[in-house]
């Protein structure tokens, strides 16, 4: 099979070549274009290594590949990032090769779209609309009131959501908003926020991994700029894994089940966010046709025996969904949240050495500036550990936040 791979996913993250080396790859040969360079000695495995410094320029991309596809015909056209899902499955149509559809990757990167396609589905999702100038938003805070969520349309990572509690906050707001293509506005909803990691096969899905954020205040949120009075002089938000077994597990994994189910959305990895409030009823937040960000992949690894990213690559070759191996064990990571200020003290290594922690990493040191936190996925660190199922969840988020306070401190500018 002779296989083009378009990929921005840090190497790390997309060791292709690794892959290659298993035996039902024998007859698999990859030619990478890729935004960034790798060193010779991972090429080796590849029909081609192309770093393309006009990567993130559509028509050259499509050029390159067409050409490319003109010397040798590609079987398959492969990316990871949901940043590529687009421009790779117009190569497909344009080329004429199986895998997910222009219409599949729409939606998956259109909030909007994918929200009226749940509705459609049966599936219940917070009252929305896009809004295009201020008066769509007064007008639809005047149909359903505060808290309002606002974000972009086709961003990604949870990039520039904001949570907007009365008229003063949305007066203070609209004054920057940038409504480009329009803007995703959507009611607030109150309850437990959830995300799905899952895996299609042959148009099913066929793994889930279902997790919950928890952040230090106790509540379960990803936004940062919520009204929440910190507990520690450095806030934390953990994604934490539930039990297969557990209600919110059984109900989330069914209802994702059911936004996928038709049209047969195409073979990879997904990452979708739901809430369920206090009755159990979920909601439909968003949904992306790629791996989980942050350490997701690493916990998800620990339970399940596979890398995600490794899996969707398999699956969109056609090949089928393995998983090696389960365990009882659960896992989660903290996020340590920025704050403006210079880092007086950081005992990395004390923190990496706990016999509880598996891993930390972080790209600061003492004596770094740091910014305020302006995206979700912004951090000071990463902590991944084992979750210790005799205790509640809000107990170990607690523990380990105390611990890292202990170890941590930002002077305030």
């Amino acid at each position: 099979m002779h296989v083009c791979m378009i990929n921005r996913v840090p190497w790390v993250r997309a060791s292709v070549t690794s892959w290659l080396e298993h035996s039902e790859m024998e007859d698999t040969d990859v030619v990478l274009i890729s935004r960034y360079d790798i060193p010779d000695s991972e090429k080796r495995g590849l029909s081609k290594f192309v770093y393309f410094e006009s990567y993130d320029d559509d028509l050259a991309l499509e050029k390159l590949v067409i050409e490319l596809h003109g010397e040798r015909p590609f079987d398959r056209i492969i990316a990871l990032s949901e940043l590529d899902i687009l421009r790779v499955a117009k190569l497909r149509s344009l080329l004429d090769i199986p895998g997910q559809s222009y219409f599949s990757a729409f939606l998956y990167r259109d909030k909007i779209a994918m929200k009226e396609w749940a509705s459609l589905a049966g599936i219940s999702v917070p009252s929305f609309t896009v809004a295009f100038d201020q008066e769509d938003i007064y007008s639809f805070v005047a149909r359903h009131g505060f808290p309002i969520i606002i974000k972009p349309k086709n961003e990604y990572g949870s990039k520039n959501v904001s949570l907007i509690s009365d008229k003063g906050e949305l007066q203070s707001f609209c004054r920057v908003l940038d409504f480009n293509d329009g803007l995703d506005v959507e009611s607030f909803i109150q309850g437990n926020l959830y995300h799905v990691d899952g895996i299609i096969s042959n148009g099913r899905l066929v793994f889930t991994s279902v997790s919950m954020y928890l952040n230090s205040s106790g509540k379960s949120t990803t936004l940062f700029n919520e009204d929440i009075k910190p507990q520690f002089p450095l806030s934390t938000v953990a994604d934490l894994q539930i039990s297969p077994f557990s209600t919110p597990f059984k109900v989330l994994t069914n209802e994702t089940r059911k936004l996928l189910a038709d049209p047969k959305f195409d073979n990879g990895s997904i990452h979708a966010e739901w809430i369920l409030d206090e009755s159990m009823k979920p909601y439909f937040i968003e949904i992306a046709s790629r791996t989980g960000g942050l350490l997701i992949s690493d916990a998800i690894q620990r339970k399940y025996g596979f890398i995600m990213n490794e899996e969707s690559f398999r699956v969109q070759l056609g090949l089928p969904f393995c998983a090696s191996c389960v365990t009882d064990k659960l896992y989660g990571y903290l996020s340590i949240l920025p704050k403006r200020g210079r880092i007086d003290k950081y005992d990395i290594n004390t923190i990496a050495n706990n016999s509880n922690v598996i891993s930390f990493s972080t790209s600061y040191k003492s004596g770094d500036y740091i910014d305020a936190q302006s995206e979700s996925t912004d951090n000071i660190g990463l902590l991944l550990f084992e979750i210790d199922q005799r205790k509640t969840l809000l107990e170990q988020v607690e523990y380990w936040t105390l611990f890292l306070n202990s170890k941590i401190h930002v002077l305030s500018d």
